[in-house]
């Protein structure tokens, strides 16, 4: 079960100035998940408190997962040819960044090994560590060598230290955010690099993504609170930008001989404090607009599939309680035949849109709407209307 965090102290700076922003009462107990037909009966939702801390400005949950969340987590798009594109171009950055030959690098929550197989791609020497369970197996299966354990600041990477680190997508899932960079920095040797990366909280609140604010989720970082984080646990920014589509802020950093000697650069995006109070607004017109769209299809007669499982899909469903769907799509294997917590639509394939065709598709998988428009049209030969969730729903070019 979910526990809430006792002392209400920020995951950042230990602060006790904490202020909530927003609340989703009808939020997934975990986007990742899915539930069999026999797990529906005891489904429950759960009420998201989303805080922010006053004193430096850091966005999160005020709950922890239980310990042995992870053992068995898989959430991952190694199956997006688009997104491979990006890992591709990412891997190459980090080593024309820090000129790295053919060092030795950890990735801290490697998956199933996709990063891991680019980075030997060019020529690096990749090891994983990644404590679930099926990714871990996944990734051995592939040739790649894979430890089995949780970073903190007692325990650096098994192994290292190493030249090199890359932390993609984990950050934000820990309780613990000094500690675990704590960690990141024993994992590396004396002026050792990495790269870190996360959602990027500027891309949720510019564009009123309430769902992007789910369970699974402890930390949300802009630019400024990412390299406060960073910092503070001696690593040094060398550079911080928005990428994949501005959907993340990644971080290239230094191992810091001194950790107390921290720096504090002033130019990084931050977010108001208005724009979070506005999320709450934001959830009331989306599902007013979804709700509406919806009531103007029926009157057309147009039958309404959404595409996307992941974590937008879960919580937008859950949140808007929206039932009228013909049905959900998504390409991932491990999701079809299970079935969304809350909201309890069963997952199908894509092909199900060719085998029970709709009039429109909602896309929900936002960061690969382009990749899913040009499947639409290309593979399950689509006429209808392909349009985005969102505040307004707006048709996809």
């Amino acid at each position: 079960m979910i526990s809430r965090v006792s002392g209400l102290a920020c995951r950042l700076c230990d602060g006790s100035n904490l202020a909530e922003c927003f609340v989703l009462d009808s939020a997934p107990y975990s986007v990742e998940r899915l539930l069999t037909k026999a797990q529906l009966a005891d489904d429950r939702p759960i009420r998201l408190s989303v805080q922010r801390c006053s004193g430096c400005g850091h966005v999160q949950l005020m709950h922890d997962m239980p310990p042995s969340f992870y053992d068995e987590y898989e959430m991952a798009v190694s199956y997006s040819p688009a997104f491979n594109e990006y890992l591709e171009s990412l891997a190459i950055d980090f080593q024309t960044m820090f000129d790295l030959r053919d060092e030795s690098v950890v990735e801290i929550g490697c998956g199933d090994g996709t990063f891991l197989e680019h980075l030997t791609s060019i020529g690096l020497n990749p090891v994983g560590v990644e404590p679930s369970r099926p990714f871990r197996l996944a990734a051995i299966k592939k040739g790649l060598v894979v430890h089995n354990a949780y970073i903190d600041q007692s325990h650096p990477a098994p192994g290292g230290p190493y030249p090199a680190l890359i932390c993609r997508q984990v950050l934000e899932h820990i309780p613990s955010v000094f500690g675990f960079l704590s960690g990141i920095r024993d994992s590396l040797n004396e002026d050792g690099v990495g790269l870190i990366e996360v959602p990027r909280l500027e891309k949720a609140v510019r564009e009123s993504r309430f769902y992007d604010f789910f369970p699974d989720h402890l930390s949300y970082f802009s630019e400024a609170t990412l390299a406060r984080a960073c910092e503070r646990a001696g690593l040094d920014v060398v550079e911080l930008r928005p990428t994949m589509r501005e959907e993340y802020n990644t971080a290239f950093v230094r191992r810091r001989s001194n950790v107390e000697d921290a720096r504090h650069d002033q130019s990084y995006s931050t977010v108001d404090l208005a724009d979070l109070d506005d999320l709450a607004h934001a959830i009331i017109e989306t599902t007013v607009a979804v709700r509406s769209f919806m009531e103007e299809c029926r009157q057309l007669g147009c039958r309404v599939a959404v595409w996307g499982a992941g974590g937008k899909g879960v919580c937008a469903l859950a949140v808007t309680q929206i039932d009228d769907f013909a049905y959900i799509v998504d390409s991932d294997p491990r999701k079809q035949g299970l079935y969304l917590p809350v909201s309890h639509y069963c997952v199908y394939p894509p092909s199900r849109l060719n085998e029970d065709p709709v009039d429109v598709v909602l896309v929900t998988a936002l960061a690969h709407i382009d990749e899913i428009a040009r499947e639409l049209r290309e593979l399950y030969g689509f006429s209808g209307v392909a349009v985005a969730l969102g505040r307004a729903i707006q048709q996809v070019v």
